[in-house]
């Protein structure tokens, strides 16, 4: 709950040790929030992996585990890769640079984690986020109807593994 070894002192943010995000700081500070004001038991251990962006010209973003960790866990996976240049929003934007990656547990169909270079991936990589922390299946995203044209519906595709 963020509080120090002194009692009533909390430690939120780059201090704490942990990702020196900004968002991180901001979900530290919800979570003494809550603790001070009773209105949440939401904790650390709840937070799950925390999605990250490189914000480079296409933004680099990713969230979970990547290939290696998940050969080094010795989890059962499989990967896609999708590139942009196949994406119809990416025609609109003309912007065809970037490439998706996902990687899926085999055993229980669940998400294990992405990596997204392309234009806004730091919009869409917290849907992936969303569906790591909640244990949905890869094939929700698979069958999602997305608008068009966005890029967020390629997620159709690369997860159709």
């Amino acid at each position: 709950y963020c509080q120090t070894s002194v009692e009533g002192v909390y430690a939120v943010g780059d201090v704490t040790g942990g990702p020196q995000f900004t968002y991180t700081s901001l979900d530290d500070f919800r979570i003494v929030l809550g603790q001070l004001t009773g209105a949440s038991t939401y904790n650390h251990k709840e937070r799950g992996p925390i999605p990250t962006t490189t914000f480079i010209e296409p933004p680099l973003s990713q969230v979970g585990l990547t290939e290696k960790e998940a050969q080094e866990k010795g989890i059962p996976y499989k990967a896609n890769e999708l590139l942009v240049a196949n994406m119809p929003r990416a025609h609109v934007n003309n912007d065809l640079r970037g490439l998706f990656k996902v990687l899926i547990n085999t055993d229980t169909k669940e998400v294990l984690g992405a990596t997204l270079l392309g234009a806004q991936s730091q919009e869409y990589i917290n849907l992936i986020k969303m569906a790591i922390d909640n244990h949905i299946p890869y094939t929700y995203l698979k069958n999602q109807i997305f608008t068009h044209p966005s890029m967020a519906e390629n997620l159709n595709d690369v997860f159709n593994i």
